[in-house]
């Protein structure tokens, strides 16, 4: 079901997402821009409209929601440092293992 007050458009970084996003949504290839949005530079933007870093198709964009599938990978390195940091936690009256840190 569209809403009216919205341009939903999907940003997929292949074509293989694309066409498995057009699949599972129903939507249409006017609603789907293949990019990689990490990979754009605004820092070097001027007054030149074709200098966009972005695709054309967000250009008047007012909002934009950015999911993700991928899954953070854990370093053996952090899991080191936060081991060692065990004895000086219990010490200072800390939890052992602080997960925010």
């Amino acid at each position: 079901s569209s809403d009216p007050q919205f341009d939903v458009v999907g940003l997929v970084r292949s074509e293989a997402s694309a066409k498995k996003l057009m699949a599972k949504t129903k939507c249409s290839l006017e609603e789907v821009v293949i990019t990689d949005v990490t990979h754009m530079q605004f820092e070097d933007v001027g007054d030149d409209s074709q200098q966009n870093p972005w695709p054309r198709a967000l250009d008047g964009t007012e909002a934009m929601v950015i999911c993700t599938s991928a899954v953070p990978q854990i370093s053996k390195l952090s899991v080191i440092k936060a081991m060692l940091k065990i004895p000086l936690n219990i010490l200072a009256n800390k939890k052992a293992i602080n997960f925010r840190d």
